[in-house]
């Protein structure tokens, strides 16, 4: 039984939405299988319930971030008893410092209000390249999600060394209303990975189920996604595996399709 609030949302997504939240664990055992390790980072950790889930399955090495000082409380409670979880209160950005915040808190979610306008919380803000470089216990990240309602590219834009040392797979949510709200152009981050070597993507509905894969390049297609879930107010996840690994994404995205097809006969 995970510590939250009572106002959370995750019981009542998990009760009426049989795969909500599954991908996940089956990205961290794949890796794990592959890799024969999972070290795996978690941006905007909320109350611990991902690694929770994961460590249910595989074990593993996790680095939590989590800005939101109400969630991380909980996050510590709920990850207390697994092993190898380090927790670490912090904004996850493109560059360092320290910033005035404030925080919308709706459903179980924290999302940052608009940055042009000074908040009543201090918090650091940090790279993850930064982070992970003043925790030497964190080497070969082989996985990296992010959930942070809108700060999910600034969030990728900060792991430039993380991306050449270890290229890991990343799970980032893509919701065009939040994105905009953090002043981010909702298609920057396909360019912006496409450069750094990544290729293959799959994105998932706000409900857990496999859309489409598709090579990042592919603008057209992205487009539509990103302006399907705009007008219906909704948003993705997107799992992207680095071109060096394309028989990793192959694998992965066969096993997904033959997931869902038993479990949809």
């Amino acid at each position: 039984m995970l510590s939250m609030n009572l106002s959370h949302e995750i019981p009542l997504n998990m009760a009426s939405h049989v795969y909500y939240n599954t991908a996940i664990v089956r990205i961290a055992a794949f890796l794990k299988e592959r890799y024969g390790y999972l070290n795996m980072v978690d941006v905007g950790a909320n109350i611990g319930d991902t690694v929770s889930l994961i460590s249910d399955v595989v074990s593993g090495r996790f680095l939590c971030v989590e800005a939101d000082e109400k969630y991380y409380q909980h996050l510590l409670i709920n990850t207390e008893d697994i092993d190898n979880v380090h927790s670490v209160k912090a904004l996850c950005d493109q560059v360092d410092g320290v910033t005035n915040i404030s925080f919308d808190r709706i459903g179980g979610s924290s999302r940052v209000l608009d940055r042009s306008v000074a908040g009543n919380l201090v918090v650091d803000k940090v790279t993850l390249d930064s982070l992970i470089g003043k925790l030497k216990l964190f080497e070969k990240i082989n996985f990296v999600k992010i959930d942070t309602d809108g700060y999910d590219y600034r969030v990728i834009r900060g792991c430039d060394r993380l991306i050449v040392e270890n290229r890991p797979a990343f799970f980032f949510e893509l919701c065009p209303r939040f994105l905009r709200g953090a002043g981010e152009n909702t298609m920057s981050i396909f360019d912006y990975l496409l450069q750094r070597g990544y290729g293959e993507a799959l994105f998932y509905d706000n409900v857990g189920f496999p859309v489409m894969p598709l090579g990042i390049d592919e603008t057209k297609y992205i487009c539509q996604l990103v302006d399907y879930a705009d007008r219906k107010g909704t948003y993705f996840d997107v799992l992207i595996f680095h071109s060096s690994h394309i028989i990793d994404s192959e694998l992965f995205f066969e096993n997904e399709m033959k997931f869902f097809e038993k479990k949809l006969v």
